[in-house]
């Protein structure tokens, strides 16, 4: 019988996936981790966190909780007439989210 994993287990194995730099069958095999179990659980883990709340402030800069800085990668800043997007967040299923200034 193996181990259940609680959604705080896997938060955890998460973390230390991300931070690998691995494949996630590599980090799988490392782990000695199924990878249809990894693929199971990061699909509830990203379905759990619903909404990110996101913060602009007046300076159009953008704010996200610490846990979830990672998602957040800000274009540069650039004096060019072509609208740049404020920010980007890019999701590991590959959806990105593009904010743009009014």
């Amino acid at each position: 019988m193996s181990h259940q994993w609680t959604m705080e287990d896997f938060e955890s194995i998460y973390s230390r996936f991300k931070s690998s730099g691995l494949s996630v069958m590599d980090f799988c095999s490392n782990e000695c981790i199924r990878p249809k179990r990894f693929y199971e659980w990061r699909s509830k883990l990203l379905r759990k966190g619903g909404f990110i709340p996101v913060k602009v402030n007046s300076k159009g800069q953008v704010s996200l909780p610490h846990k979830e800085k990672s998602l957040l990668s800000a274009p540069p800043v650039s004096p060019s007439p072509i609208p740049q997007p404020l920010c980007e967040i890019s999701y590991p299923n590959g959806v990105t989210v593009r904010l743009n200034s009014p």
